[in-house]
């Protein structure tokens, strides 16, 4: 467990990071451009001004989404390996997203920014499963964060793929991201090991998320 004087430490953190997600939260979404949300000159506009105010980078080998480390925490967390109490991204997510399926030995807390409502399928290590949409409609069953407990297999998309869609994230990671926590899932496995949860994958197209590249945040560092 992790010593009383840091735990007290973390959760001031962790109560920080969220008072910040929440106060960018304010940026509202402005009528988009259309296009092919491949590259830097036909994303659209909305998209295109979150990236450049964020500074945002690609991910090389993740088609259509751009991310930014922005917070890493000095204190680290009582762990066998060593690790950084927790960590936060930027996601900017488009159209053509669809995040390989992955799971970590840490907790991932969503947040939802401005955009697009986005769907998360969610694969419990008990067998179980849950789709949560993440936007800000909450009367209409939307949340504007959840959290994804250590070990669960997730993918998440967009819920409305049309070109011009995009939504924008904070993920925060406790204890902090390493990529030596990092696990990739093949879509035919699972489909097989949750097959309550096989046709909704099915037609979420989260049977096609390709699996067998690097995931390039391993190498990120905080930029000012």
């Amino acid at each position: 467990m992790m010593k009383k004087p840091r735990l007290v430490n973390f959760l001031i953190i962790i109560t920080i990071l969220i008072l910040h997600a929440v106060i960018l939260s304010g940026a509202k979404e402005r009528p988009p451009s259309p296009g092919n949300p491949t590259s830097m000159d036909k994303i659209p506009q909305a998209a295109g001004d979150m990236i450049k105010k964020l500074r945002l980078e690609p991910l090389p080998e993740a088609t259509g989404v751009f991310f930014r480390e922005t917070y890493r925490s000095k204190f680290q967390a009582d762990t066998e390996k060593p690790r950084s109490c927790a960590t936060m991204i930027y996601d900017l997510i488009q159209a053509d997203t669809i995040d390989p399926w992955h799971r970590i030995s840490s907790d991932e807390i969503f947040i939802h920014h401005s955009g697009i409502p986005v769907t998360l399928l969610l694969l419990f290590p008990n067998g179980t499963w849950e789709e949560i949409i993440l936007g800000d409609n909450v009367l209409e069953g939307e949340t504007p964060s959840c959290v994804v407990p250590a070990g669960t297999w997730m993918s998440l998309a967009l819920k409305n793929r049309s070109p011009e869609c995009w939504a924008l994230l904070s993920v925060i990671v406790v204890p902090g991201f390493d990529y030596e926590d990092f696990e990739k899932g093949e879509s035919a496995k699972l489909i097989k090991q949750y097959p309550g949860a096989a046709s909704r994958i099915r037609e979420l197209g989260f049977d096609r998320v390709p699996s067998d590249k690097p995931d390039p945040r391993s190498k990120s560092k905080v930029k000012k």
